[in-house]
């Protein structure tokens, strides 16, 4: 019987904090955090924001683009038709008052410029105080850029997407979810409260405390995959041709499993355990593990992803 509590109270705790991962509940999150000083500063009322609009262009850098961001979101798109690279720019500024906020306002600087020692390299930076009892800050970015470009972002508080890269991406944020879709050259992300959704074929290497993580694999390509989660389910779509060794785990929850057109073998499968090697390769490795979640595994067929690009 005590067993049996011991397993509905995890179970319970597991639907709690997930539905605190969601977005909805980490959007409230955020703007307590940036407007709980000023809110006890001005009692009960709410706080006041003033927002500037700004666009930022340099000539594309040969190697990489670098986002620094400290809270907000950043939304970067390759276009192959972009010639250079394009910011649009939404600074905020929080205040118990209007002359507060737009002060706070004008203290965010935004800049758009080469590595001081790194001519290849542009970056995408953010200067703020830190937030007070009267002031607080936030800067989103939509970045457009040649798709042929190395991709890092690098941020604080609030949600990433990237897509469309033919280089490798590497994503970071504190608290949000991070996207990436179309990132062939693979992936790394990072997020220690959010989701991490992403579409890729060579290296992936995703990681989160508490949410959930659904890969899609490209066809045609093999690559190391890693896929951590703390608390939250992990789903990935596997190609039927898809080489390497897969080993999934869980703690508390279940792995699902739809397999269809992939050959396997040295197949070892218990309750919240599961490894094979797949297209009789035992490399590279697949591997996904949660403490507290379900693990979901299914395929599509790669030869019918094929036949469409060919058609295109």
């Amino acid at each position: 019987m005590r067993s049996i509590v011991e397993h509905n109270n995890r179970a319970s705790a597991l639907k709690f904090l997930t539905l605190a991962a969601r977005p909805r509940a980490r959007r409230l999150f955020f703007q307590c955090a940036c407007g709980l000083a000023v809110l006890t500063s001005a009692g009960c009322g709410k706080a006041i924001s003033v927002r500037e609009q700004i666009t930022l262009s340099s000539a594309a850098p040969t190697d990489r683009i670098i986002v620094h961001n400290l809270i907000g979101d950043v939304y970067i798109q390759a276009d192959p038709a972009a010639t250079q690279i394009t910011a649009d720019v939404t600074k905020v500024g929080r205040g118990p008052t209007l002359n507060e906020a737009n002060a706070a306002l004008a203290e965010v600087l935004v800049a758009l410029s080469p590595k001081h020692d790194d001519s290849g390299t542009l970056v995408a930076s953010v200067e703020h105080p830190k937030s007070t009892a009267s002031r607080s800050y936030e800067v989103d970015w939509r970045i457009t850029a040649p798709p042929n470009l190395i991709v890092e972002v690098r941020s604080q508080l609030g949600d990433i997407q990237a897509a469309g890269f033919e280089q490798h991406a590497d994503l970071t944020t504190n608290l949000g979810d991070i996207v990436g879709r179309d990132l062939p050259g693979g992936v790394r992300a990072r997020t220690q409260l959010g989701e991490i959704t992403v579409e890729s074929g060579a290296s992936v290497d995703v990681q989160t405390n508490l949410g959930d993580i659904d890969l899609h694999l490209i066809s045609g390509t093999s690559d190391t995959v890693t896929a951590l989660t703390e608390l939250g389910d992990i789903h990935i779509r596997l190609p039927s041709d898809r080489q390497g060794r897969l080993v999934a785990d869980t703690n508390l929850g279940s792995i699902k499993l739809r397999l269809e057109g992939i050959t396997m073998q040295a197949l070892r499968q218990q309750d919240r355990h599961f490894e094979a090697e797949l297209s009789a390769a035992a490399d590279p490795p697949l591997t996904l593990r949660t403490d507290m979640g379900d693990v979901s595994i299914t395929t599509y067929p790669a030869a019918a992803v094929t036949a469409s690009k060919k058609k295109k």
